[in-house]
Parts: structure tokens; C-alpha cells; sequence
């Protein structure tokens, strides 16, 4: 399925309930930390991604069976795709330790985060 032919829709993912508590903190806007780098700061909400920990690392660093699987590609994971498609480039990048973005960036990563929290609301269903 191309990019261009995502809908609402088909953006739906079900995700076991098991990991709702793990990818609510992951982007709590009340849990960010920052770290200078150079004169510019790093800002972050720590959290492993469960997901990641439950599909990526145990299948050979693939996401084989990750919810978020059938939007990726070769080049980039399902669950970075889906963010982009929801919300369009982000502003903020994910990693299986965090959520980071740079300071000038910082406005628009959190707007951006509370839109995917929006929007994802409607497009996850816990199972």
C-alpha cells in the first residue's frame, strides 16, 4: 500500500493493552527532561518503548508482529511512518529509550505531541 493511500481508516492499529501505560508515559509532556550539548538543549521524555522491546529487539531487530509493522518500510519503522502520516514530518524523534528534540524546536515538538495524543486517541484501539 502506497503512502498516498493511507486513510483514517487504515491507520487504525490495535495494540494490546498491556502496553498503554508504557506509550502514554512515553509522551507525557509533564515527564520532559532536557541535557546541554554543545550550548543547545537536548529535550527528552525518557521511556523505553515496550513495543520495540517485545518485537524489535527479539526478532533480530525487525518488527515482525509490531502493531505499527505494515506502515514501514526498509528504510523506516512502522511506528515512525504512522507518527508522520498522523501528524505529518515531526518535529521530535523517537527512539526505543525516548522522545527527543532539539530547543528550536521545542514549540513546535510539543504541539506536534499533543496532536499525535489527539489524534491517537481516535486511531488506537486497546485490545
Amino acid at each position: 500500500m502506497g503512502l498516498r493511500n493511507f486513510t483514517v481508516d487504515n491507520l487504525k492499529v490495535k495494540i494490546p493493552k498491556k502496553f498503554k501505560k508504557s506509550l502514554k508515559r512515553r509522551f507525557d509532556l509533564k515527564k520532559i527532561e532536557y541535557e546541554s550539548h554543545g550550548g543547545r538543549k537536548l529535550y527528552f521524555i525518557k521511556g523505553k518503548c515496550e513495543l520495540c522491546l517485545k518485537y524489535f529487539f527479539r526478532c533480530e531487530n525487525r518488527c515482525a508482529s509490531c502493531p505499527f509493522e505494515r506502515f514501514g518500510n526498509e528504510k523506516v519503522v512502522g511506528c515512525a511512518k504512522w507518527i508522520e502520516k498522523v501528524i505529518g514530518k515531526p518535529y521530535f524523534s523517537i527512539s526505543h529509550i525516548d522522545v527527543n528534540w532539539w530547543e528550536k524546536n521545542n514549540e513546535k515538538a510539543q504541539k506536534q505531541i499533543k496532536e499525535l495524543k489527539r489524534k491517537a486517541k481516535k486511531l488506537i484501539q486497546w485490545v
